[in-house]
């Protein structure tokens, strides 16, 4: 019983908040008009709304709603509203239709997906990244400017003078104060776009940099490392930013946050695609120390503890507001000097846990996992479950954090409260991500419970063999997964921004696993797993973790992991080989 009124009680505060009511508004354009009568309405049911002659809209729904937008001739959005804020503008792009073989396409150019937009970046200079999707200039649907960083004047000054120089219509006046002109370098100067805004009440121009958006103007910007700049007008940046963009905005794009293919990678994508073996060029490991921070390098050429406790302080102040600074010091000390204790004061320092930065969290916690701090580590996925609880991915670390120390009740009642929350239509699964390790977690469990052992030749359908499971801590890094056989078959897995990852919401639900299987009856000998890095949005490392179960669902199954901190973007790099005698061999 008592176990029974724990699970409604954890279980309540989800309910409660799920079923609340929620008033969402916004506009819906074209990109350069409003939209009307377009219909918004709630998926699988008869409650909707239209939206008037300015194509505004207001619409009563729950959090766990699902919101269509539909509009003749226009592709319909899908958008959860646990996903969206309360103000939400939607742009509804045209409708490509397909008969016969015949393509009907806008200005000649074909609406393409996410993905394509993606790998088309570096070598199409009509495409930019904004903070919600990949938008091409030819099917925007509005006068869209786009510059390349190439055509930038390093000489210039700041990144007013740049803007300045690169596209009409764009005046330096006092904020506040359009018709008092100025100059670049006056730290009052914003700049006001010719047609944006309120003609009795022109607003100055914002900017996103690299998905971060700002109302002043990003003097910050290093002009040297400018790889695009768009220029989008009023009615259409409202339409995606709301408000803040009224007066037009510039989205720039950073070559460090630049992790699209080249063409050099297209090239090798394509020509493996058309081989039958696999031939990539690999780096090992070791080529990842060369790529180190210095203050990691001194750390690991530090010849006591003392020494290394030195280099720490020397760098502290140095690094204190970098994130990643906190983990790679956790990391080293945990792996040079556990007994020690030192990387608790590390976090105690940083004010790590204070932070509710679910990337930094996840990262923490899958070192301390990974070393065997448990208990700390079981801190921090509660930590994480806590402030995340609509990620299906807290429940998998949680879940996984008991299992591994032994307290598979409690990894049974967090894997239950998942499956509860799911049927409750509460949670969505990531599916081909955590949701389909947590069921194969849950079945693992409940045999072990009951003491089960799997009987090879009568459960024919069980998964034996070895289990490989990849975790990272960062949900917008892109991998590309190798895996080959002795006979240099291969099999390739790319997390990298599939279309159904797109999300109008900074809210981590991208899958941040995924598992794969050697079956039993695999070709004897060497396998070969390795990776190519894409990177991540937020330019910095990923951490990545590795657990090989050798034998798996058996009494004999046996646990190995390796962590590997990335950072070299767009090379295969070497990770580990497997040989059928389940010998774990490192790639250093």
């Amino acid at each position: 019983m008592n176990r029974l009124i724990i699970i409604v009680v954890l279980i309540f505060p989800f309910l409660t908040f799920s079923q609340q009511e929620i008033q969402i508004s916004g506009y819906v354009t074209d990109g350069e008009s409003p939209l009307e009568k377009v219909n918004v309405y709630i998926k699988n049911s008869a409650v909707g709304t239209y939206t008037d002659n300015k194509g505004y809209y207001e619409l009563t729904v729950f959090n766990n709603d699902v919101l269509i937008y539909s509009y003749q001739g226009k592709v319909s959005q899908i958008h959860k509203v646990k996903d969206i804020s309360r103000t939400h503008n939607v742009v509804l792009l045209p409708e490509i239709n397909e008969l016969d073989g015949v393509t009907v396409q806008k200005n000649s150019y074909r609406v393409r997906s996410q993905k394509a937009l993606f790998d088309a970046y570096n070598i199409q200079q009509d495409i930019v990244k904004s903070k919600f999707l990949l938008m091409d200039k030819k099917v925007s649907g509005y006068s869209m400017e786009i510059r390349e960083g190439d055509e930038v004047n390093n000489a210039s000054g700041n990144i007013l003078a740049v803007l300045q120089n690169l596209f009409a219509g764009v005046r330096i006046s006092k904020r506040g104060s359009p018709e008092e002109r100025t100059s670049p370098d006056d730290p009052d100067g914003v700049i006001y776009l010719r047609g944006s805004g309120s003609i009795l009440n022109p607003s100055p121009a914002a900017y996103e940099v690299d998905g971060a958006i700002y109302q002043d103007p990003p003097f910050f910007v290093d002009l040297t490392n400018i790889k695009r700049i768009a220029k989008v007008p009023g009615l259409a940046g409202t339409s995606m930013y709301g408000s803040v963009a009224r007066g037009g905005l510039f989205i720039i794009n950073t070559k460090s946050a630049n992790y699209s293919p080249s063409k050099a990678q297209l090239a090798f994508r394509a020509e493996q695609n058309s081989k039958k073996t696999y031939q990539a060029k690999t780096i090992k490991q070791s080529q990842e120390v060369k790529n180190w921070p210095l203050y990691l390098k001194e750390l690991y050429g530090s010849k006591n503890f003392e020494s290394a406790v030195t280099t720490y302080a020397k760098y502290r102040m140095v690094y204190q507001n970098e994130s990643y600074f906190v983990l790679d010091v956790v990391n080293y000390f945990l792996e040079t000097y556990f007994d020690k204790g030192f990387h608790n004061q590390v976090i105690d320092e940083s004010g790590i846990l204070d932070k509710k930065d679910i990337e930094l969290l996840r990262g923490l916690g899958l070192i301390l996992q990974h070393y065997g701090d448990n208990e700390a580590a079981t801190k921090v996925y509660v930590d994480v479950l806590k402030h995340w609880p609509h990620s299906p991915q807290s429940y998998l670390d949680l879940s996984q954090m008991f299992t591994q120390t032994d307290k598979a009740q409690k990894a049974l009642s967090i894997i239950g409260r998942y499956e509860r929350l799911i049927e409750n239509k509460i949670l969505s699964p990531e599916i081909d991500g955590s949701h389909e390790i947590l069921v194969t977690e849950f079945a693992s469990l409940v045999k072990n419970l009951r003491d089960e052992k799997i009987d090879l030749e009568s459960n024919s359908n069980e998964t034996k063999g070895t289990r490989i499971t990849f975790e990272w801590n960062d949900d917008q890094a892109g991998f590309l997964f190798h895996f080959v056989d002795p006979a240099k078959n291969f099999f390739v897995w790319d997390n990298s921004m599939e279309e159904s990852e797109l999300r109008h919401t900074n809210f981590p639900q991208v899958a941040t696993s995924k598992e794969y299987y050697i079956p039993e009856n695999a070709q004897n000998g060497e396998w070969k797993i390795n990776v190519n890095y894409l990177g991540n949005t937020r330019i910095k490392p990923t951490y990545l973790r590795a657990t090989i179960q050798y034998d798996f669902g058996l009494a004999t199954e046996r646990l190995e992991t390796k962590l590997y901190r990335l950072s070299i973007k767009g090379q295969v790099q070497e990770l580990f080989t497997l040989q059928k005698s389940n010998l774990l061999v490192g790639s250093y």
